[in-house]
């Protein structure tokens, strides 16, 4: 009898040792994927709205975004690089990438030509 309480109690531990790991793995996984979000390159389609060199700022009203889940709606973009703005006008469609930096949509490259 004491053996079985001992074997029983064993086990116990060892699955919930093997829980707290696996919910540990869960939130580490959650933790690299929200870095590897915001460390990536996305692609986009949309019209530009208006440009603000000044602020280095674009207005994009761009299609959905669906490697973010966001639907298509419009919202400005800083401009990484100021020469782009010379391939950003408004009433233009254009292809650009942009990373995710500090909670801002950076360009790092838009083609007016492609879409």
């Amino acid at each position: 009898m004491k053996k079985l309480l001992i074997s029983t109690l064993s086990a116990s531990l060892l699955l919930a040792g093997a829980a707290l790991a696996d919910e540990g793995h869960g939130q580490h996984m959650k933790a690299m994927a929200q870095t590897e979000a915001q460390s990536s390159t996305f692609m986009a389609v949309g019209m530009v709205q208006r440009t603000d060199p000044a602020s280095g700022s674009v207005t994009i009203a761009h299609q959905a975004i669906q490697a973010l889940k966001w639907p298509a709606m419009t919202m400005p973009f800083v401009v990484g690089d100021k020469e782009l703005f010379s391939r950003l006008k408004a009433g233009e469609k254009v292809a650009f990438a942009f990373k995710r930096e500090g909670g801002k949509a950076v360009i790092v490259s838009v083609n007016a030509s492609t879409y």
